[in-house]
């Protein structure tokens, strides 16, 4: 298993767009006769923000390479959906597959297909079980662990007794998705603060009413909590608006994503920081590794793309890069 360190990845991508908008077009990439051309198909579990910037990604690097064509579909995190998009894409011939699972866990059938076809199928975003030529994921786990850490710097910072009860609250993605589960078991570094203790752990479902209706519920029950770990920045930005919305003054918020919105909410005092969750690296690289294994290279078993701390000193400079990379 190899990691990818975020920001080296984020500077490089930044400085090549930088050197792409300096008068060099299309038709000066990657041109050369000589290099064999690759029709892929591309298979999204839906379009909301991650996703999105992954797709953007992906074809970002297809723009590069015009040896590259994308042909895409969006499942709109329907399992039967994105079965029948695998078999329209078997059925087009194409070169591989690049997935995003709607259900990593049962992903069986498009993998049997792709094996019947002879189609080699990488997967990226979140794990897929079984044998895929290669997954390309996110240090889930490790987001977990810096959103604790930096929560507790906070709490140290703000005064808050290390020796006394530190009240923790957790609300999570959907626990049948692989991202959920592994950022909730990064969690468990909360084990190295002897007492910080878990109060309430909700399932938001990645959304921002569900973890809003969550934070009014502690709210309205007097429940006491000094850091709240979210999965990611949406429920960030809806537990901190019940707070906003009750006059309440709120506890520490750290999230995941370091999404366009979780940025600006960080900038404007919402909450307290995030993981920046590389997610136009993650497609681009999927992409890119698709491409090594048709032109022969050997793949691992893995790749794991590593997220950066993201607090309010940096979240502008953050914004600044993903608005690069999207608006390029």
């Amino acid at each position: 298993m190899k990691k990818i360190t975020a920001m080296i990845l984020l500077l490089a991508m930044v400085l090549a767009l930088a050197a792409c908008s300096d008068g060099t077009n299309a038709d000066d990439k990657n041109t050369d006769s000589s290099e064999d051309t690759y029709t892929i198909g591309v298979l999204y579990l839906d379009q909301e923000v991650l996703l999105s910037e992954a797709t953007a990604g992906c074809q970002a690097y297809a723009a590069e390479h015009s040896n590259v064509k994308l042909i895409e579909y969006n499942a709109n995190k329907d399992v039967s959906t994105q079965l029948k998009q695998c078999e329209n894409l078997i059925s087009q011939n194409v070169d591989a597959i690049a997935l995003t699972p709607v259900d990593g866990a049962g992903c069986d059938q498009i993998i049997n297909a792709c094996k019947d076809a002879g189609i080699p199928l990488i997967c990226f975003h979140a794990k897929v079980n079984g044998a895929p030529i290669t997954n390309i994921l996110f240090d889930n786990v490790g987001f977990g662990k810096m959103q604790v850490d930096y929560a507790m710097e906070i709490f140290e910072k703000n005064g808050g007794d290390m020796n006394g009860t530190i009240n923790v609250g957790i609300v999570t993605g959907k626990l049948d998705n692989q991202n959920a589960v592994e950022r909730c078991q990064g969690y468990e570094q909360l084990k190295n603060y002897a007492n910080a203790t878990i109060v309430d752990e909700q399932v938001g479902s990645w959304n921002r009413d569900d973890a809003m209706a969550i934070a009014e519920n502690w709210i309205t029950s007097g429940r006491d909590i000094d850091i709240i770990l979210s999965n990611n920045d949406a429920m960030a930005i809806g537990i901190s608006l019940a707070y906003a919305n009750a006059n309440v003054e709120r506890p520490i918020i750290i999230g995941v994503g370091g999404t366009e919105e979780g940025l600006t909410a960080i900038l404007n005092g919402d909450f307290d920081g995030t993981v920046f969750q590389p997610a136009y690296q993650n497609g681009y690289d999927a992409i890119d590794f698709t491409v090594k294994y048709l032109n022969g290279e050997t793949l691992e078993e893995s790749y794991v793309t590593e997220g950066v701390l993201v607090t309010p000193e940096t979240a502008q400079a953050t914004l600044d890069d993903l608005n690069a990379m999207l608006n390029s």
